[in-house]
């Protein structure tokens, strides 16, 4: 897990989207998702209960690919790529 600061661009446009989402799953997010955005967001969604994290959203998505985001303790933004994880401290 990589960890930034709010400082960075991409660590503030992260943000930005958390906030605007309003997305709480991929069924939300797509018409139709597959199986596997199906099984990503579950396995996201116990990270987020594993880290006693609350406020779940899916902040971007695309074709093949979506990302997901929670609060930690009101101090951290977490942020799940299918390429990697972050922490962000607010």
């Amino acid at each position: 897990m990589e960890k930034m600061t709010i400082k960075l661009k991409r660590a503030q446009n992260w943000l930005a989207a958390y906030n605007a989402s309003k997305y709480y799953s991929v069924e939300q997010a797509y018409a139709n998702p597959s199986s596997k955005k199906i099984e990503a967001d579950r396995e996201c969604r116990e990270c987020c209960q594993q880290e006693n994290g609350y406020g779940y959203k899916i902040i971007s998505v695309g074709k093949q690919y979506f990302t997901a985001a929670w609060m930690i303790y009101g101090r951290y933004l977490r942020v799940e790529t299918v390429f990697n994880s972050y922490t962000i401290e607010l």
